[in-house]
Parts: structure tokens; sequence; C-alpha cells
């Protein structure tokens, strides 16, 4: 063989091998971004079903607060303590704690015994006023 066809043939191997590397590379990339959509696709119905389920939980919350203030409500605990034979009676002053908001006027009617309580957080001064009152001894 010529030397002018060993170096044509050597010129084709090249362009076929380069033609078959930027096949793959093409195909890979196309599998690829197939891959990515599914995932993307997967995702986006995770995300629906958890909103889904968010709805389903925020609708339960707003049941149980409904029922929570059905129960809370000062005529159906009168109810409950006349039927049970309970036997309470209103809360003295002293046994009362006023939770004032610090952007109130802190020179408004009081009661004379009723104490004043600054509310930064709510829930901890009301469990503090449990502990306080368990560790009384009872009379």
């Amino acid at each position: 063989m010529s030397p002018l066809n060993k170096t044509h043939t050597h010129y084709l191997h090249q362009i076929v091998g380069l033609l078959a590397i930027i096949i793959v590379v093409a195909a890979g990339g196309g599998l690829t971004q197939v891959w990515l959509r599914q995932c993307i696709s997967a995702s986006a119905e995770r995300i629906r079903q958890y909103e889904g389920d968010l709805a389903e939980y925020e609708r339960r919350i707003q049941y149980y607060d409904t029922q929570i203030a059905k129960i809370h409500n000062p005529e159906t605990l009168k109810t409950y303590a006349a039927n049970l034979g309970l036997g309470l009676r209103a809360p003295e002053t002293r046994q009362m704690v006023v939770l004032r908001d610090p952007g109130t006027n802190r020179f408004s009617m009081q009661e004379p015994d009723t104490a004043i309580a600054e509310v930064k957080d709510p829930f901890k001064v009301t469990f503090d006023l449990a502990l306080i009152d368990a560790s009384q001894p009872q009379q």
C-alpha cells in the first residue's frame, strides 16, 4: 500500500472514532436529561403528596382547635363540673394572675390582691405559675 493511502486510511479511522465518541457523548447527555426529568417529576409528585398530607393535618388541627374551644367554653365547663359533682367554686383574687402585654398601660385599674406578670413568654409564665401552685401546701 502506498503511503498516501495509509495516511488517508488513518484519517478515516480518526474521523470515524471521533464521530463514535460524539454519538456516545450525545446519547449519554440525552439519557442523563431523561433521567433528570424523571427525578424532577418524582420529586414534584412527592411534594404534591406532602402538600395534600399537610392540608389534611391542617384540617385536623382546625377541628381539634374547635373541639378544644368548645370544651373550654365556660358554660360547658360549668355543665361538666355540675354533672361530675366536682364542687368547684369561683377563684379568689389571690389565686388570679393577670398576664399583661408589655405594650399595655401599666397604670390601668386592677383588683387589690391580683398579681401581675409581664408577658415575655406566656408559656413559661403559665408553667411557672403551675409549679408555684403545685408547691404550695394544700389547705
